[in-house]
């Protein structure tokens, strides 16, 4: 995820979340990868965990690597 779009943090919200209910990854474990961590206005893990509800998903294990 780009850290840096703060106006397409929908649009990876809606993608992660269709992710989420695909019967195919049902095991899944999903890696958010928070690139362009080295610019100013970067959102960092808290933000993106807040932005993208990943408090939320109770069924499968999520990680963001920055």
């Amino acid at each position: 995820m780009d850290s840096t779009d703060h106006n397409g943090e929908l649009i990876s919200k809606m993608e992660l979340f269709n992710l989420l209910i695909n019967e195919d990854l049902k095991n899944a474990v999903f890696l958010i990868m928070a690139n362009k961590q080295d610019c100013p206005d970067a959102m960092d893990s808290g933000e993106l965990a807040q932005k993208l509800s990943l408090t939320e998903i109770k069924n499968h294990e999520w990680h963001i690597q920055v």
